[in-house]
């Protein structure tokens, strides 16, 4: 009973078709590999990218900071010797006056 069901299979075409399932499944693991290897590749390098060009910026913002802290710095000393040079004037001419 069962032999002749088994005889009356169509082989050829069951064969047929496991061995395009397999080829699909196996180009879609070796697709799905590859694929992600690729995305990790390019995922690393836009990083590395993107980490130089905010190195790059965060250098050129340092640079820009510290040469607007030395110019306040030497507008302050200016402003100090301003004083200074103000109140010797200012000594100065009361003892002029006082004398």
């Amino acid at each position: 009973m069962w032999t002749s069901l088994l005889k009356n299979l169509p082989w050829r075409s069951l064969l047929l078709a496991v061995v395009i399932n397999a080829f699909l499944i196996g180009l879609y693991y070796l697709g799905y590999k590859s694929g992600h290897e690729n995305a990790t590749r390019d995922g690393d390098k836009a990083v590395s990218e993107l980490q130089s060009a905010f190195d790059t910026y965060k250098t050129e913002q340092a640079t820009l900071e510290n040469a607007a802290l030395r110019a306040w710095a030497k507008r302050y000393q200016d402003q100090v010797a301003a004083g200074h040079q103000a109140e010797a004037s200012y000594l100065e001419q009361i003892a002029q006056l006082e004398s």
